[in-house]
């Protein structure tokens, strides 16, 4: 019968070496050293994909914005989520009170984001996006294409790859090759109670000699568990679509592609 570790060094002994790592570094906070042992564990016992959480946990100051984190109280994962619930201490008023953030299991960069833009003979002609129900909201919306990065190996997958892989994939296009991959940096989504920043992106395709755009256009995707529908649009359109489309991530990546001089909306 395994034996229950009663305290961190045995706790240590039976984890994995990059999980020994992050159990280092945070064995250095003095807020993790006042945290209940049970807590300590519970963060130990998530799952392998919540490496990407723990990496950046593990990273966390002691002190931010004149509070003063004074332990963890609980985590409360969830499949692709967790709440972090802290004990903190104001340096003005010595007033002690609860914190919350809330992160994705795969980090605070877990995905990216992006416009497609399509190319016939050197010139930009059409645009992409998604259509899909959002379970969160429950509604359909319009949104940029992405997807997350999962946390592997210490490090994150490479983004241009696999926003490459995941255009074949839903374009139907075995040899596509994305012409040009621009990054447009990160967006924070809410900073007051996430510590997500979403990867921009544009990619331009090349699609003078393709044969299936006519095959593209309005066809639904299966992809389980939902359904989208890819929707493709000539560029002068791409004004209309700023006044009706919500998602943030479509309008920060429309923004700095305007500042950059890619595109225009006159």
């Amino acid at each position: 019968m395994k034996k229950t570790p009663a305290n961190l060094q045995e706790l240590a002994e039976s984890l994995t070496p990059e999980r020994q790592r992050f159990l280092s570094l945070l064995s250095e906070k003095k807020w993790f050293r006042k945290t209940d042992f049970e807590v300590q564990k519970k963060v130990f016992s998530l799952s392998e994909d919540f490496n990407g959480f723990l990496a950046d946990f593990s990273a966390r100051r002691d002190e931010y914005g004149g509070m003063e984190v004074v332990k963890l109280i609980d985590i409360l994962p969830a499949n692709y989520n967790l709440i972090a619930l802290f004990k903190v201490r104001s340096t003005n008023t010595n007033q002690e009170f609860t914190y919350e953030y809330v992160s994705s299991k795969y980090g605070k960069s877990p995905g990216y984001r992006g416009l497609i833009l399509l190319e016939v003979e050197g010139k930009i002609k059409y645009f992409m996006l998604r259509r899909t129900d959002k379970f969160p909201i429950g509604e359909t919306v319009y949104e940029t294409i992405g997807t997350y990065i999962k946390y592997e190996g210490g490090k994150l997958v490479n983004m241009p790859k696999v926003v490459e892989d995941v255009l074949k994939r839903e374009l139907f296009m075995k040899d596509l090759v994305i012409k040009r991959f621009i990054d447009l940096g990160q967006m924070h989504t809410d900073p007051a109670v996430v510590p997500t920043s979403i990867s921009l992106y544009a990619a331009v395709i090349d699609i003078t000699d393709s044969p299936n755009l006519k095959k593209i256009e309005s066809r639904v995707i299966h992809a389980k568990p939902i359904q989208y529908k890819l929707l493709i649009e000539p560029i002068d359109k791409l004004k209309d679509y700023v006044n009706k489309v919500d998602e943030s991530y479509f309008l920060a990546c429309i923004l700095r592609l305007v500042s950059m001089g890619v595109i225009n909306l006159q």
